[in-house]
């Protein structure tokens, strides 16, 4: 009888497309390397293709999380970035002023609140960085037809601080035929970039978030970005991903 039940509700669960996922973080800090991209920007594409590396490197969510940003100061020049936000557009220049600069510009790459520049150089930047870090992120993931419920906790946290809890959905093998501007004539595609992004403040009961996947938009694989920070900061603390 057990049996049957447990063979009904796997039934069940296939017929309305749910399954559940688990992504923990470590005892090690794992960063989280942002670009600040557009397609209307003629330098970005092989700042893309740096990222296109990669989507099977062997350290992917272990100790690095990607995630593309895609700004909408480009799009007055002649084609909009259907990826575009203003308030990834915000956010970059929230850098901007924290780092005291009074400009900002694609591609950008941002590893844990730092400045890279333009162009992502590997080396031992995405290795393992040393143990030590307390913070503990739990994320579970349960996937109801086309929406994400995503329920979040953290140990190891300051009692006497307040903290914030991010989630970004990414989109994986985005294609895009640009007509205008600067990438006229180019077929780019596009990885771990941000279809949405929220954040909450964490209490330390968990908090808990629904995202929708976008409709009419055609993604090859879909993914997870989490991490908190302190409140109103931009540096994560900890951070965990992974593909959905």
């Amino acid at each position: 009888m057990i049996l049957k039940t447990i063979v009904l509700v796997l039934i069940l669960m296939q017929q309305i497309n749910v399954f559940a996922k688990e992504f923990q973080s470590g005892e090690s800090q794992v960063k989280l390397i942002e670009l600040y991209s557009s397609e209307g920007c003629s330098s970005c594409p092989p700042a893309e293709a740096q990222l296109a590396k990669l989507t099977d490197h062997k350290n992917l969510w272990k100790t690095f999380v990607p995630i593309n940003f895609h700004v909408d100061y480009w799009n007055r020049l002649g084609w909009v970035d259907p990826y575009s936000n203003a308030a990834f557009t915000e956010r970059q220049r929230s850098y901007a002023r924290l780092w005291k600069v009074k400009t900002v510009y694609t591609p950008a790459f941002v590893s844990n609140g730092e400045s890279l520049g333009s162009t992502l150089n590997i080396g031992g930047l995405l290795e393992e960085s040393k143990k030590g870090n307390s913070i503990k992120i739990t994320a579970n993931t349960v996937s109801v037809k086309k929406s994400y419920i995503v329920n979040i906790s953290a140990a190891n946290l300051d009692e006497k601080k307040v903290y914030q809890i991010h989630v970004a959905l990414l989109g994986n093998g985005l294609v895009s035929d640009v007509t205008s501007g600067e990438n006229k004539g180019e077929i780019l595609i596009q990885n771990f970039v941000a279809l949405k992004h929220e954040s909450k403040a964490y209490s330390g009961k968990g908090v808990t978030f629904e995202i929708k996947q976008p409709e009419s938009l055609k993604v090859l694989k879909y993914g997870l970005a989490l991490w908190i920070t302190e409140q109103d900061q931009l540096a994560p603390l900890q951070v965990v991903g992974g593909y959905l």
